[in-house]
């Protein structure tokens, strides 16, 4: 028992969910692997600061200013990642080597193994490398397979086909070179040479292109941009490969001889043509992995259709993860926040389903997914995550849905019911903001904009805004005896609008 506690203390990360037990400077809380205490940003460390004094309580948020101020900016993503419980829960621990947060032998034994081997760099070029470079590549996926069977020799030049008895030619169709090698089509042909000659990737005698397809691509992925290449320059040169090749086969089997700049033109015209509509796509923090991004996407959703006054909704989703989560709770612990957030989303429908579909019945979402990904976009300067959009099968179209999250994103502060509160209590804050006061409560009247959906804590977020948004500059706030909190995202749906004032 002793002697695995070592390898327990590399596993084991602090559950933050009120923060209570949970020093900042003391335990090992920040979501990294091995988990780790937080760095400060050269500020005095008070060694009794606990992360619950980090923590707006009001509104189950960050306290951003406090957190900017004390701790180091790389930190930062990593603790807005995690989601405050929105309900008192005693702080835990999780095991950080499954996905789950529980621990099992398995990753025990592989983290105890790792440990053991030494890790030694291989100073000369790697193939492994090369090769998971290539799916980094932002360009269409049958080129990165292209340049993963260049890379592995699976190219059907005359040269392999004789190596396996294909054929008994292994010249060159396009220039007669004795040899035709994968890197000799690609880059040593005469044609190809002309190619990269005329292409905005700067070329060098001897060290691109060279005699070494993979000292090649080794300057392509990344000496290149040590010596000062820029990103622009380079981001034709998968298409070019492409192009190269194609060229070469319409030789081979059209006998049809390309110039090498219309082999450039076409290679870089793909390279600028294609734009590719986003849907579904929100700057967020950063998550912890992929499972936490799925249901963070369908938090996102489920906060969408209730904006938007939808209640009746089937959610599907071809994450296995996302089902296990809500079937099994209790074996979730890392989860634990992110199902108190998911409760209260769920109390608010009339009637709430979701179901798993295969990853087939799924395509356009899962290709959105995958786009945003190769394309790397950074909408809001925030970092982007692995996200999938989860198909809503109700009266509407996706795009409307798009629409109406991007036409609210504004930045401001709404007054809004807290979900977690019971509708007794609600109802009894809504009595006194409408009687004593001051609240305008004629809009959830019979027939008035915010009549629908008629329900206790959609009629006292109506309110509740009202009052806040009126006094909020004399002293009022949005508390209502912990019946409210406050949200940046505006509320407003349909013909009832949440008014802001600054």
């Amino acid at each position: 028992m002793m002697a695995a506690k070592p390898l327990l203390q590399d596993g084991l990360r602090k559950n933050v969910l009120s923060g209570f037990s949970t020093k900042v400077w003391c335990d090992n809380w920040i979501p990294t692997i091995p988990a780790r205490s937080a760095n400060d940003n050269g500020v005095y460390r008070d060694p009794n600061l606990y992360v619950n004094h980090l923590i707006d309580f009001n509104t189950k948020e960050w306290k951003l200013d406090l957190i900017n101020e004390l701790i180091e900016p790389s930190d930062i993503p990593l603790i807005t990642g995690l989601k405050p419980s929105r309900t008192f829960k005693v702080d835990d621990y999780i095991w950080v080597h499954t996905k789950n947060g529980q621990y099992i032998v398995k990753s025990g034994y592989a983290l105890a193994k790792q440990a053991l081997q030494s890790s030694v760099e291989v100073l000369e070029p790697s193939t492994t490398k090369l090769k998971s470079q290539v799916w980094k590549l932002k360009a269409p996926r049958k080129i990165k397979h292209f340049l993963w069977q260049a890379l592995a020799g699976c190219v059907a030049t005359s040269s392999r086909l004789a190596d396996r008895h294909c054929d008994s030619d292994r010249s060159c169709s396009r220039c007669g070179a004795i040899e035709e090698s994968i890197n000799h089509v690609l880059f040593e042909c005469p044609p190809a040479l002309q190619v990269w000659a005329l292409s905005p990737v700067p070329t060098s005698p001897g060290l691109f292109p060279c005699s070494s397809l993979f000292s090649n691509f080794d300057y392509l992925f990344w000496q290149a941009k040590k010596q000062g290449v820029t990103a622009e320059q380079l981001e034709s040169f998968s298409w070019i490969v492409w192009y190269i090749w194609k060229a070469r086969n319409d030789k081979v089997f059209s006998n049809k001889d390309n110039q090498p700049p219309e082999t450039l033109a076409l290679a870089l015209s793909e390279t600028k043509s294609c734009p590719i509509k986003l849907f579904g796509l929100r700057g967020i923090n950063r998550y912890r992995n992929a499972l936490h991004a799925e249901f963070g996407a369908l938090l996102w959703a489920m906060e969408g259709a209730l904006l938007n006054g939808l209640v009746s909704v089937h959610f599907e989703t071809d994450c296995l993860g996302i089902i296990s989560v809500l079937e099994e709770p209790e074996d979730w612990p890392v989860f634990s926040s992110e199902l108190d957030i998911f409760k209260g989303f769920r109390a608010r429908f009339v009637l709430f389903s979701i179901s798993h579909i295969s990853r087939n019945n799924n395509v356009r979402s899962d290709r959105l997914a995958k786009s945003a990904r190769v394309r790397a976009l950074k909408p809001f300067n925030l970092p982007l995550v692995k996200m999938k959009t989860l198909w809503l099968k109700i009266a509407i179209a996706l795009l409307f849905i798009t629409v109406t999250f991007t036409a609210k994103a504004e930045f401001g502060q709404w007054c809004v019911a807290d979900p977690q509160i019971p509708d007794n209590v609600i109802q009894a804050a809504l009595d006194w903001a409408c009687q004593i006061g001051g609240a305008d409560c004629s809009k959830i009247q019979p027939d008035q904009p915010c009549f629908l959906p008629n329900t206790v804590k959609d009629h006292a977020s109506v309110v509740f805004n009202d009052y806040y948004q009126r006094y909020k500059h004399k002293g009022g706030t949005c508390d209502f005896h912990s019946a409210a909190v406050i949200t940046q995202r505006d509320p407003s749906n349909g013909s009832c609008h949440f008014e802001y004032i600054q």
